[in-house]
């Protein structure tokens, strides 16, 4: 049994769970986020190279609680795959948080296809919460949004200007893709912004 002492000073790592883009994907975002500039405003550009979209933060956690997060994806997966053959998924248009008059964030929106009441890609976030709350973890007190944020506003915008950058994107799309994995990311925050592995 460890003391005290040993099990407070193990190294913790921050960890996500997210899924990864394709090729493809990463372009039609990067493409996204070089006509946004155009706009002008002042903001914070992701790399898209970095681009993911989340379907649980973890914060700081043990190494030892590694394995079961990874046997947590893993049953999440398995469950999913007997109801569903593939997951698709597929962008379309953009969207900001926390409102359109006090905008900080812009985003791209991300769907799946729908299945009863809930989508497929809701389905696989549902499953992974509960198993993970068998591992340990608490579950997502906040409605799951899937998105992937494009910039972060420096300054405000008005709300017509946003509302008519919302309009002007509104039709665009990318095609649906498949997933093949969902995968665990360690993020290390640096000066330089976050180095993802």
């Amino acid at each position: 049994m460890k003391s005290y002492q040993e099990e407070h000073n193990s190294e913790k790592i921050r960890v996500f769970i997210a899924i990864d883009f394709p090729g493809k994907m990463i372009v039609y975002l990067k493409d996204l986020q070089l006509h946004l500039k155009t706009y002008k405003f002042k903001a914070s550009w992701p790399k898209p190279s970095n681009m993911h979209l989340t379907l649980k933060f973890l914060g700081d956690i043990s190494e030892k609680k590694l394995q079961d997060v990874k046997q947590s994806i893993h049953n999440a997966v398995l469950e999913f795959k007997k109801e569903n053959k593939k997951l698709l998924l597929s962008a379309k248009g953009i969207g900001v948080f926390p409102s359109i008059k006090k905008s900080r964030i812009i985003w791209a929106g991300i769907q799946s296809d729908m299945k009863g009441q809930a989508s497929s890609l809701e389905h696989i976030h549902s499953l992974l919460d509960e198993n993970l709350e068998k591992a340990g973890f608490k579950k997502d007190k906040k409605k799951f949004s899937p998105h992937i944020t494009l910039c972060r506003l420096k300054q405000p915008v008005s709300g017509k200007r946003i509302a008519q950058i919302l309009e002007n994107h509104a039709d665009i799309k990318f095609d649906n893709f498949n997933v093949n994995s969902i995968t665990v990311f360690k993020s290390q925050l640096k000066s330089s912004g976050a180095v993802y592995t």
